[in-house]
């Protein structure tokens, strides 16, 4: 639960341009939900998704999504099969970051506040891209890590928006070569 104040409104800040991080996410058009691990560049304009669904302990699928916005491409690899498909990418890149033109909506403790250690201060930050487009960001208040991103887009008269909540965030991400697609992919 996160209770955001208005007393004093966040400016927008600075978020890391590179990291990785496990990641849950739920999409409420296909009400479909992932778990994985996320490596984000912004700086080169590309994010790999590696996604695992596992139940009652049985991996059911495990794939990997490589996004190169630059280059227009995304790669799609099949753990299970070891096929890859590719595809151009859809729409643009969008950062997991506060644009400057940001609205601030407020301040708020995770966890509990009157308890010392146990809450963490977060900003919320919220904002329309492009036409049909919304999204808001709730990022650490002292070095502006993500903590969730909610995307709305609409298109006609169907809305599709992703809440993605991101943990254990390693940022620079520790590997470049992540972002290299798989030998079936070439």
């Amino acid at each position: 639960l996160v209770v955001l104040a208005s007393a004093q409104l966040p400016k927008p800040c600075e978020s890391p341009k590179q990291w990785e991080a496990k990641y849950f996410a739920y999409d409420r058009g296909s009400l479909q939900e992932e778990a994985g691990t996320v490596t984000y560049d912004e700086v080169g304009e590309r994010i790999r998704f590696v996604v695992k669904d596992e139940r009652d302990g049985q991996v059911v699928d495990a794939y990997e999504i490589i996004i190169l916005y630059l280059k227009k491409e995304e790669y799609r690899y099949d753990y299970n099969t070891q096929q890859c498909t590719k595809r151009a990418t859809e729409y643009p890149f969008r950062p997991f970051a506060v644009p400057a033109n940001a609205t601030a909506l407020g301040q708020g403790t995770i966890g509990a506040s009157g308890v010392p250690g146990a809450g963490m201060l977060v900003s919320s930050f919220a904002g329309y891209p492009r036409e049909g487009e919304r999204f808001e960001i709730i990022v650490t208040a002292d070095a502006c890590i993500p903590v969730t991103d909610i995307f709305s887009r609409r298109e006609g008269n169907r809305i599709d928006e992703r809440i993605t909540d991101f943990y254990d965030i390693v940022a620079p991400y520790p590997d470049a070569s992540v972002f290299t697609p798989p030998a079936a992919c070439q």
